[in-house]
């Protein structure tokens, strides 16, 4: 590789130690001298031993393929909030190009979020493609849980696609966005890290690890927060109500739902107050606006509108919950979600 790793590494890619394919996954380190989202950055890179022949190398992020969908991992540049430096992360995964029919697609799409873990499914119907987005801010104080969970959420993301992209090609039409390496072509064997589903649904067969003194403790602590009209719960779950223009947000971090997948973990679900406008085009809008927006919020999830009320909803798999991925920090991300799109709606009505 060339110098262009510079930016996030301090060594070309074939003499980083232990980066070839003898090193086992895991165990990587954060590189504290560099900006967060930069930091993370080289932290992915490392932990899932992403090979030089199925990778490109960027300025502030790289592509790499573990089959034929190429996943993109990046962050933005930093900047100051409130005199904190800031950064956002990217992991997608293209998953089909060429939508033929963008109603299946609004609706495919939504049907799919209802069950996401980690990513989001987003619809652009300009470019008439279909993509798994995460997307996560972080910060010094943060770099340790970022990095960890978004190791997990990536290797969701990449084991899942090509099994979302074959089921949504026969509903909205197109095809499969197979790429290739510019040097190495396509590649025939699919990367190890695929296999990663297996651990999931082996973590998911537990009782929820999000369970425990943990959720009692984000319990007491949202309760002292003026922003929170209510909390009330257990250490099983947290039930809250935030502001949201003239009424309130419902907010449910709840462990009593299995994913019919991945098993157990924590369901975060927002409801908003709905005057019934909403639907499955909304929410793919309102997905494609988040992504493009300041929000504070973690791009974890999404916005479905197949329900009785605008809904986001985010599953975290127990494998999540050995990152220090704290339930406290979800109820934070979701309550900037609120924050967020009511100020957007008082914007709209100004």
């Amino acid at each position: 590789m060339t110098s262009e790793l510079a930016t996030w590494t301090d060594v070309e890619l074939g003499e980083m130690p232990g980066m070839g394919n003898e090193r086992p996954r895991g165990g990587a380190e954060i590189k504290g001298e560099l900006e967060p989202g930069l930091a993370v950055v080289r932290y992915l890179y490392d932990n899932s031993r992403v090979d030089a022949e199925w990778s490109v190398v960027r300025e502030r992020g790289y592509t790499w393929w573990a089959d034929g969908l190429a996943q993109r991992v990046w962050s933005e540049a930093a900047f100051d909030d409130d005199g904190i430096e800031v950064s956002r992360l990217f992991v997608e995964t293209d998953l089909v190009r060429g939508v033929a029919d963008e109603a299946a697609a609004v609706r495919a799409v939504d049907s799919l979020n209802g069950l996401s873990a980690g990513s989001a499914l987003v619809f652009e119907p300009d470019a008439g493609t279909i993509r798994s987005v995460a997307s996560m801010w972080v910060h010094e104080q943060m770099l340790d849980p970022v990095a960890r969970s978004l190791s997990v959420i990536g290797a969701i993301q990449v084991a899942q696609a090509q099994q979302q992209a074959t089921m949504l090609v026969p509903m909205v039409g197109g095809e499969l966005a197979v790429t290739s390496h510019p040097e190495s072509g396509v590649r025939p064997d699919p990367d190890e890290m695929l296999g990663v589903l297996a651990i999931v649904r082996m973590e998911g067969q537990a009782q929820p690890h999000w369970v425990g003194e943990a959720m009692e403790s984000a319990l007491e602590q949202l309760q002292r927060m003026p922003k929170v009209v209510l909390a009330t719960g257990d250490e099983t779950g947290i039930t809250l109500e935030v502001p949201y223009g003239g009424a309130t947000a419902l907010i449910r971090l709840d462990t009593s739902w299995a994913h019919p997948d991945l098993g157990t973990g924590l369901m975060a679900r927002l409801s908003l107050p709905g005057d019934g406008s909403h639907g499955p085009e909304w929410a793919a809008m309102r997905n494609r606006q988040e992504l493009d927006s300041l929000t504070r919020a973690h791009f974890i999830g999404g916005w479905i509108g197949s329900t009785p009320f605008p809904t986001h909803l985010s599953f975290y798999p127990n494998l999540l919950a050995n990152t220090g991925m704290a339930a406290v920090n979800i109820a934070l991300s979701t309550i900037n979600r609120v924050d967020w799109i009511a100020e957007e709606r008082r914007s709209r009505e100004a």
